[in-house]
């Protein structure tokens, strides 16, 4: 019996120009591995096998073949190119066919192939699950990418994934493994979340609450769970009809349903349960990078230290992730979370997981952080506008790992100079607006007692000038987009990239 690892199908991507490691199961004691004229000798213990093959140049196609003895196994039409995961909750694993799209990009390409990796939580164990449309976690091959598998597929992957295949010329294959409304610490192992007392209190407190649970009332509730959600598909039926039919504008706000499993040992949030079940499965498949969009479920639980603790969980996530697929300097490239108002508009809790997000870009030289805070919509936590969010992710990619110069940045902040009537903003690109005018709400002024006020604010050729407030002398610092939502009208009047929401603290 040969088994490759499910990620090793007919139409799969390999990353060019990386050893490629492949596994799986046999019950042989001796499996030789064949790719493009190269062959190595796997090693097999416990009834698993481990091989790694030598380095590809992209363009290769062909049989990727496991002998053992009399027994053949061969995965066909298998490519080497650009291979990418595409991670996060449910803003990742939007379809695109609930987004806002120009039809036009729904192109055939043989050459522009999905993974999708099973949401599960136990291992072999099928379950409904809702996102945007009823699916059941079965083991589907690499498709490739025609009018109707980019509709069902992530809509900001399918976009990224486009825009490098008209880049670079090369196969590319996306890895989609995402599940909507999870926290980052079920992404993250439970050695990495350990090393931090930060992020260790997460799986500990999770315990806490599980301690001296009925598993057999839990398991109950489990299979009610799924009973429930499998009859409220049945009787949705095809939401892809129904976003064609009414709009993805209509389609969004639609009431999905308010089926969630209980809390327990196989709930998708429990702490590193998706990094063993999901990434497990796919580690240490040779991937070039990763795109992450999440936030928004720890932003729902977000205080006074979330800055802190959210932006430790990053760092574990990196850590552990370019260890699991073997590549210290795997780049990470995230979507800044968009602004949402969720019934408190005016407060601070996302704006510090959007600030932990940047600071992480920051810290870890091969992250960086794309904006959406223009796109966002205050009544819709996923909006509609997916298909810049992967455009923009597909320039900064092209600029930082390809090389190939792509503007995905926006503007700068260079300077904050106090004139007589107030404050000249000068950034190093200048100004427009992208919608209406700029909003009271839009700039603030810190005051030394902590407390935030409107700045009111208008442009000056490309600048942004401020009026001083009447308590002038109180000021310490200046601002952009610190509350949940904001419309976030400012773009690069070259590029129409959005600035990206800040603080500045002035000098005393």
């Amino acid at each position: 019996m040969i088994r490759p690892a499910d990620i090793f199908t007919d139409r799969a991507v390999l990353q060019q120009r990386m050893p490629i490691p492949v596994w799986g199961e046999c019950d042989t004691e001796r499996l030789v591995i064949s790719y493009a004229g190269n062959s190595v000798t796997a090693e097999v213990a416990d009834g698993k096998f481990f091989g790694v093959l030598p380095p590809v140049q992209a363009g290769v196609r062909g049989k990727l073949v496991f002998c053992a003895g009399e027994e053949t196994c061969t995965c066909n039409d298998v490519a080497v190119g650009e291979v990418w995961v595409a991670g996060g909750q449910s803003n990742m694993e939007h379809p695109l066919f609930c987004t806002r799209y120009d039809p036009s990009v729904l192109t055939e390409d043989e050459d522009l192939r999905f993974f999708t990796v099973p949401r599960r939580t136990q291992p072999g164990v099928e379950r409904w699950g809702w996102h945007f449309e009823g699916l059941r976690a079965v083991d589907t091959p690499w498709t490739v990418c025609t009018a109707e598998s980019a509709l069902h597929f992530s809509a900001i992957a399918y976009a990224f994934g486009r825009r490098l295949r008209q880049r670079l010329h090369v196969p590319v294959g996306i890895i989609s493994c995402n599940w909507g409304g999870t926290v980052i610490e079920t992404w993250i192992s439970e050695k990495y979340l350990s090393l931090d007392p930060l992020t260790r209190r997460f799986g500990e407190e999770w315990n806490r609450r599980l301690a001296g649970q009925d598993m057999a009332s839990y398991l109950a509730h489990e299979q009610a769970v799924q009973e429930e959600l499998g009859a409220y598909i049945a009787e949705r039926g095809d939401t892809a009809a129904e976003a064609a039919r009414n709009g993805a504008d209509v389609f969004l706000r639609t009431p999905n349903p308010t089926v969630w499993p209980s809390e327990g040992p196989y709930h998708p949030n429990a702490p590193s349960i998706l990094r063993r079940e999901m990434v497990g499965r796919i580690t240490p498949y040779a991937i070039r990078g990763v795109l992450w969009h999440q936030g928004e479920s720890n932003a729902r639980r977000a205080d006074e230290d979330s800055r802190d603790w959210y932006l430790r969980l990053l760092h574990a996530l990196a850590a552990d992730w370019r260890e699991a697929f073997r590549n210290p300097e795997l780049p990470f490239y995230l979507v800044q979370i968009s602004t949402y108002d969720g019934g408190a508009g005016s407060g601070e809790n996302w704006c510090r997981v959007r600030e932990a997000q940047e600071r992480f870009a920051e810290e870890d030289e091969n992250a960086y952080m794309t904006v959406s805070v223009d796109l966002g919509e205050p009544d819709n936590i996923h909006p509609a506008r997916k298909w810049e969010m992967g455009e923009r992710l597909a320039a900064a990619a092209l600029d930082r790992t390809y090389g190939i110069p792509t503007p995905w940045e926006g503007p700068k902040l260079l300077s904050a100079v106090r004139e007589e009537k107030g404050f000249t903003l000068r950034f190093d690109h200048p100004l427009g607006l992208c919608d209406g005018a700029l909003e009271a709400g839009d700039f603030f002024y810190r005051l030394a007692d902590g407390k935030r006020i409107p700045a009111p604010a208008h442009l000056q050729e490309g600048d942004v000038v401020l009026s001083l407030p009447p308590d002038a002398e109180q000021v310490t610092g200046i601002g952009y987009v610190l509350a949940n939502y904001s419309r976030a009208t400012l773009v690069c009047r070259e590029t129409g990239l959005p600035l990206a929401p800040f603080t500045c603290r002035l000098r005393s």
